[in-house]
Order: C-alpha cells, then structure tokens, then sequence
C-alpha cells in the first residue's frame, strides 16, 4: 500500500534499541498470547499479531518450524490443519482450501479430494467440474479462456474459484422493471464508469478537516468514536447530505480516514470539479456488542462477526441521531448513503437492504462473505436468509444506486463479491458492478469503489 505502516516508524526510531526476551515490549507493545501465531504483519523488527484489537509481538520461538510447515500449511497462518479427511472444504483463497473444526477454522492438506465452495443453495461453485476437472487448492492464475480462469497444480489444470462460474451469464427472462426499481435503472445507467487510479490520491485535499468525536451507544450502553470528514469551507449553516463509511475487520473508526485511502481527498477533488456534490462523511467504529460483554478477539468466529451485524441498531439508534443533532445535515433517503470496505462492504450491503428507507445509495467495496448463507458453515449463517431474500421487496424503496466492486486478483474475500453480483443479478435488482483488473483486496479496488460510487451520490448524475 501507499501508507508508512506504524511498525516501519518505529523501525526507524527504534532500530538500535536492545530487544529483550519479548521484542515487541522495546516499543511498549506486549508480546501475544503464545497459543496466537496469527501473524497479520512481519516487518524488519519482527512478527505481530493481533489480541484486544491491538497490536502484540509474536516471538519467533513460538512461531511454527519450517518442518511443521511443511507438515500442515496452514499452521502458517496460525490455524491447525484438519483433522477429519471427510471434513467439507467450506472456502478457497490464495493460501489452500479451509474446512472448520473444534469451533475453529483449519487447513485442509492437499490430498483431500473435496474442492469445492456451496451456498446456502446447494449449488456447486467448482465451476470446472463441469468440464472434467478439479478446483484448485490456490489462486495462482496461469490461463483464461471463455469458461473461466485456469490453473496447474499437481501436473493438472483446475479451476480457479475467485471469480463467477464460467458458465454463468446475466438473465435475460427476467420481467421489466417498474416504479423506482425501473428509476434507479435509469439513473445509474448515466454513469460512465472510470479508472481513477492513474491519479495519485495519497494526500489531504485542501481545506478538509476531520473531527473526532465521541457519542453514548444506546447500544452498548458506552462512550464510542467516530470520526467525521467535513469538506473544504464547511459551512455551518448550510446543510449537507451524508457518507457513512464502514471499516472492516480488524480496524476501526481512523482506517477509512488515512490518508492513502482517498476518502480525504477523491470526494472534495470530484466536488472541486462539478462531479460531485458536497457531503459530510461519517467513519464510525462498526464493531458493537452488548453491554457486559468483554472484549471480542479479532477473527473469523461468530462472536466476532455479530459486532458487524450489530452495527444497523448502532447506526440508526445512536450514530445517526447524533450526527444530526451534532451537524447541519440534510435527512431522508434521498441525502443519505452507506457504503463500506471488506466486512464493512458486506455491513452496508446488508444495512442498505434491510432499510431501504432511510439510504438511498448503498455501495460495498470488495464485500466480504456472510451477507448470504453458506452451505454447512457454522461461522457464516448468512445476514439474509437465503439468496432471494437479497432484495428490495417495495420497488419503490429500491436504492437509487447499488455499487459493488471487486479486485480481480482478491484472495481474500473471492469469489463472495461476484456471487452478490449475480444473486442482485438473477433477483432483477438494479445495480452497478466493476471488476478492477489487477487489484487484491487494497486500496486500489477501495479508490475505484469509491471514486465511482461518490460521483453518482445525492443526485449528481442528474446534473451532468
């Protein structure tokens, strides 16, 4: 990414220091639980991890030896491997091929024969078994053609799973859309997608001030952050409509406010420049839990997914009504947008459907798993509870704008991004997808999600 991480500038303050038994305590971080050897970051001074939603060292005794490696994959990434041979492959990303276990995620060797990633439907997305062969084991991409994406592993071609089945197209015997469904259609179809990306959007437009501020949760029964971005001559007597942009998993309020993100500046350039209108943003902590509970670890357990799916009682019970006691802004559907990153891509989604009336816009950026039912996981049972209740019931109250975007290269959250994609597809709810070629799960697919989908915010297609 554009951005100096926080551990390369302690790197190079701290460089000389002596480090004791535990490095990390040399910058006041505690060492990790000897039991967590998730590393989510190696740097020149060490590996670390994440406890509490902070930062911890993992000293390099406790992490596994090459051997052990060699042995089980995924012991790498801090989960064991499976156990049971039958256990069901329930993801596939760039590292191998997850089953679930003991109320935890782990690595399924590669002698396992089952390869394939369900829905909630039932239906297979080992695309290539149609053609005679497996799905890979990993993403590495060697060759496309009009089926799909290959790759070769183990002296065979498979398919790789990251993107929709090769031989899914868009319907074409769905009935004509109506009312506002057929509206929104027509008001998204004004937008000319771009690629922002030859532009470097790393710094802080002029003028613009982020405030942070503190609200009471009616939820948690707490003090929490937020943080909001107001734009260049923010006048306090004149209205705004509102952002609300979502962090995902792992993070909090300040992480769609760095800098390298954009949200500082592509909103106040396209402003600048007559493609967008004004707005407030809102970065709120996402994650919530009721009051009495303790600390949730980060990590893909349900536990920790609830905050996010908590956050549509947050938003509309505590965040939203502060904001408008708090600053002069515009109400109603049509002046208020969600959208988010990851699992905050995957919230907004979820928000923007469920409550159609109060956002008018609604876009996830690379959206994580979860918003629909995965078939046989016990972590994921799915925000909607199935794949056609993913919809606006009242055409009506159907958003404005729905934006999806992925990185094509994404081994993180693939293939659930194209999968929401198809399901609003075969639902014949009107939206805008865009597959940024050569973008992993980074900043590069946030800056396309988010250029685009600001330039079709509260009206400015309409203007153009």
């Amino acid at each position: 990414m554009k951005s100096t991480t926080f551990f390369t500038i302690i790197s190079t303050l701290f460089i000389n220091k002596v480090f004791g038994d535990c490095f990390s305590e040399a910058f006041d971080i505690p060492c990790c639980d000897p039991k967590n050897i998730k590393v989510v970051l190696t740097d020149e001074t060490g590996s670390w991890g994440i406890e509490n939603d902070e930062w911890c060292g993992i000293p390099e005794e406790n992490l596994p030896t090459p051997d052990e490696i060699k042995e089980c994959w995924s012991l790498s990434f801090g989960y064991p491997c499976c156990q049971n041979p039958t256990t069901k492959v329930l993801s596939t990303d760039a590292k191998g091929s997850w089953g679930y276990e003991n109320d935890e995620w782990c690595g399924i060797k590669l002698t396992s024969t089952n390869s394939t990633t369900t829905t909630e439907s039932g239906e297979s997305y080992c695309w290539a078994e149609v053609f005679g062969y497996p799905c890979c084991s990993s993403n590495k991409f060697e060759q496309v053609d009009d089926t799909g994406r290959w790759g070769y592993i183990h002296g065979e071609w498979c398919g790789i799973v990251d993107i929709l089945p090769g031989n899914w197209s868009e319907p074409t015997d769905l009935p004509p859309l109506e009312g506002g469904a057929l509206k929104a259609q027509q008001y998204m179809d004004q937008l000319t997608v771009e690629n922002p990306l030859d532009k470097d959007y790393d710094f802080t437009y002029p003028g613009v001030k982020v405030e942070k501020e503190i609200y009471s949760s009616n939820f948690s029964k707490s003090e929490r952050p937020l943080n909001v971005v107001l734009p260049p001559n923010y006048d306090k007597n004149k209205k705004y409509p509102v952002l609300y942009l979502l962090h995902g998993l792992g993070a909090n309020e300040s992480a769609m406010v760095e800098q390298f993100m954009g949200a500082l500046s592509i909103p106040a350039d396209l402003a600048n420049r007559n493609m967008a209108k004004e707005m407030i943003i809102v970065s709120p902590r996402v994650n919530i839990y009721k009051d009495g509970v303790e600390d949730v670890p980060v990590g893909f357990t349900t536990e920790y997914l609830s905050g996010f799916d908590n956050f549509i009682e947050e938003l509309v019970g505590s965040v939203m009504p502060f904001i408008e006691q708090k600053y002069n802004v515009l109400t109603g559907r049509e002046n208020t947008a969600i959208a988010g990153f990851s699992m905050g891509g995957r919230t907004a989604l979820y928000i923007g459907y469920t409550r159609p009336d109060l956002f008018g816009y609604v876009g996830g950026f690379s959206p994580a798993f979860g918003l629909t039912p995965i078939k046989d996981s016990p972590v994921y049972p799915g925000l909607f509870p199935s794949d056609k209740d993913f919809k606006i019931n009242d055409s009506d109250l159907t958003p404005l704008v729905t934006l999806i975007n992925w990185g094509d290269v994404d081994d993180i959250v693939n293939p659930y991004p194209a999968i929401y994609h198809r399901i609003l597809s075969e639902n014949n709810q009107p939206h805008i997808s865009i597959e940024v070629k050569g973008a992993h799960h980074d900043d590069k697919a946030f800056t396309v999600g988010l250029y685009n989908f600001v330039r079709t915010l509260f009206g400015q297609l309409d203007e153009e």
